[in-house]
């Protein structure tokens, strides 16, 4: 560097990909509700090897599908991914549903 000169490093846009995500879905992002599923249709319902696989799905479509919920149903291994507005109440939409779990994005995150 030269006398009288600074050398600045922009970034404007980055993004960080991970392998595969924390085994702890709340670290992620989401917040997760047990027996719970959300009634609405889903945009995308696709069979998935765990609740980790539902989430990298979600996250890898939160831009092009606006991803920001999901179910996970255990017994069939279905994976439900969902467009949820985070900042209405969308908490009325919630049943009880043995072996499912809820997933959806905190909205501290954005």
């Amino acid at each position: 560097m030269r006398a009288g000169y600074q050398n600045f490093l922009h970034i404007c846009e980055m993004e960080v990909l991970v392998s595969r995500p924390s085994s702890n879905l709340e670290e992620n992002y989401f917040s997760r509700q047990v027996g719970t599923a959300l009634s609405d249709a889903p945009i995308m319902t696709m069979t998935a090897s765990d609740p980790l696989y539902c989430l990298q799905e979600c996250l890898i479509r939160r831009y092009t599908i606006f991803c920001t919920a999901f179910n996970w149903v255990t017994s069939t291994g279905s994976c439900q991914l969902f467009s949820v507005n985070i900042f209405l109440n969308w908490t009325d939409r919630l049943v009880f549903t043995p072996e499912t779990y809820f997933f959806i994005q905190n909205n501290a995150t954005l």
